[in-house]
């Protein structure tokens, strides 16, 4: 049993929720749901002392998780806030274990005591970046690369910002909420000097790709089935069928719902 959640798990998971946050609220905006379903995961992405896995298992532990957030909060500059923030993470936190509930209902339990490996996104970054070219048609250089990383992982903690972000942007697997941390870090009155210290300014350039990494990682993917109309009528299925079964022989575990396929 891997004792990891690997973030492509997370970001698919948080994905589908998204997605069922739309489907059960038609009448929202999609301000909301992207605030929802960012909200959800605030115990996860902040050291509020729970088992974030533990507390979607029942309505106590929700509440007991609620309690949690609020003196994490109270330690904050919004302290004056803090029982009416954690209320709103509260109310995110009930979406996310419907949405379990009704797909996943083993899952909390499952995941329980588990940590996501972030160490995956920081070599999944790092391997993005390979596939990369610059300006001149060029591959980044190994030493670009290693000082984009670097950056990302350090830089932000000599901003001087606390709470207001984590200081390692790895630990950001949502698109979302790293473009909210990132508006927070370019105000940053010490940001420029911050920046230069990186050297070549890896750290500012370091963000652009990885915001442009983790919105190629939430999108879904795209898989080729191939069918000869000799054996089988495939367009008459597609019009005809509310389900097309289709037999596979390469990735099958790597083949997600919401996934987009082409025939």
């Amino acid at each position: 049993m891997h004792a990891t959640i690997s973030v492509e798990q997370l970001s698919n998971l948080r994905n589908e929720f998204k997605t069922y946050l739309r489907e059960a609220n038609p009448h929202w905006s999609e301000a909301t749901v992207s605030t929802v379903g960012s909200d959800a995961f605030f115990a996860l992405n902040n050291s509020v002392g729970v088992d974030f896995w533990a507390i979607l298992v029942s309505e106590e532990s929700l509440l007991a998780a609620r309690d949690k957030i609020r003196d994490y909060l109270a330690g904050t500059k919004s302290s004056d806030r803090s029982n009416e923030r954690a209320d709103s993470y509260l109310s995110a936190l009930r979406q996310l274990k419907r949405f379990l509930d009704a797909k996943y209902p083993t899952l909390a339990s499952e995941w329980s005591g588990k940590t996501v490996s972030y160490a995956n996104l920081r070599s999944g970054f790092r391997a993005w970046m390979k596939r990369q070219k610059g300006s001149s048609g060029e591959s980044y250089s190994p030493n670009t690369i290693n000082a984009y990383t670097t950056a990302l992982r350090n830089s932000t903690a000599k901003l001087g910002l606390g709470d207001a972000v984590n200081s390692d942007l790895f630990l950001y697997t949502s698109l979302d909420e790293f473009e909210a941390a990132h508006q927070i870090i370019l105000a940053a009155p010490s940001f420029d000097e911050v920046d230069l210290a990186a050297g070549n300014r890896a750290y500012s350039k370091g963000m652009v790709h990885y915001a442009r990494f983790l919105k190629e990682l939430g999108e879904p993917s795209a898989w080729i089935f191939q069918g000869n109309p000799k054996y089988y009528d495939v367009i008459a299925a597609v019009e005809d069928l509310d389900t097309l079964t289709w037999a596979v022989n390469q990735y099958p575990k790597q083949i997600r719902i919401s996934d987009r396929v082409y025939i």
